[in-house]
């Protein structure tokens, strides 16, 4: 994991050798080990995305945060 501070926003991005782009699942099992990383990004992150790494080198995915624009979560 990558963070960086720049242009009054933390970057941070991941990098693995996994060939696909991630999709959120709008749907995980109950019983599912995972699924729910990237719904939590959405849900935590001002901005997040991803892109390939040249040809089968893996993806990047990515999220910004914005200072001070805290995170609403409704309980």
């Amino acid at each position: 994991m990558r963070l960086k501070w720049a242009d009054k926003r933390l970057r941070g991005s991941v990098w693995d050798t996994g060939p696909l782009l991630p999709r959120p699942n709008p749907r995980p099992e109950p019983e599912a080990d995972g699924g729910r990383g990237l719904a939590l990004v959405d849900l935590c992150a001002d901005d997040w995305g991803s892109f390939a790494v040249g040809m089968a080198h893996g993806k990047v995915v990515w999220f910004e945060l914005l200072p001070d624009a805290g995170v609403r979560v409704a309980v």
